[in-house]
């Protein structure tokens, strides 16, 4: 029983450590990895799967706007909803056609400054080589450290738009 006890404080403690030493672009890139594998539909399963990446107004905004969907929803079914093409964090999922392969956007990070409990992290998505076009999206990710965890904040989008502006709009 002892060593059990044990076993189960040195696994918190790692765990607890673990979590204060990852940064804010290793935060992202976990971020991305569970994304990549899971559902991108804007619906209440996909965000609350991602619940411990948001800051807490980012969940918020985002579940209120999951009401409002199905309100609008309600009023105009068989409409497009506003996130109807899945949860706003990466661009859509386009390939580039390399003979008979499909290559996908990669995502590559770079850290901004890091001021007390604020980070920014650029991510850039883009076609790997050999693809030749030059298409690619640069998204600025706003971060915020929340007991010694970091999440996302907020995101803005290659127009200068964001996502809390956007999840804040006053029409739907």
């Amino acid at each position: 029983m002892k060593f059990l006890f044990s076993f189960c404080l040195l696994l918190s403690m790692t765990a607890a450590a673990s979590a204060q030493t990852t940064g804010p672009a290793e935060t992202l890139a976990k971020f991305f990895a569970f994304d990549r594998k899971h559902s991108t539909e804007f619906s209440v399963q996909s965000v609350e799967s991602r619940k411990a990446w948001f800051s807490n107004e980012l969940y918020r905004l985002l579940k209120t706007e999951l009401k409002r969907e199905a309100e609008y929803l309600k009023e105009n079914p068989g409409d497009k909803p506003h996130f109807g093409d899945g949860l706003p964090f990466r661009p859509l999922d386009e390939t580039c056609d390399v003979g008979q392969k499909k290559l996908h956007k990669r995502i590559t990070f770079k850290s901004g400054p890091i001021r007390g409990s604020r980070a920014a992290i650029t991510a850039t998505f883009a076609f790997p080589r050999p693809c030749e076009t030059p298409d690619k999206n640069v998204y600025v990710f706003s971060m915020k450290r929340i007991a010694n965890r970091w999440t996302i904040d907020n995101v803005t989008y290659d127009d200068g738009s964001t996502l809390v502006g956007d999840l804040k709009r006053k029409e739907y």
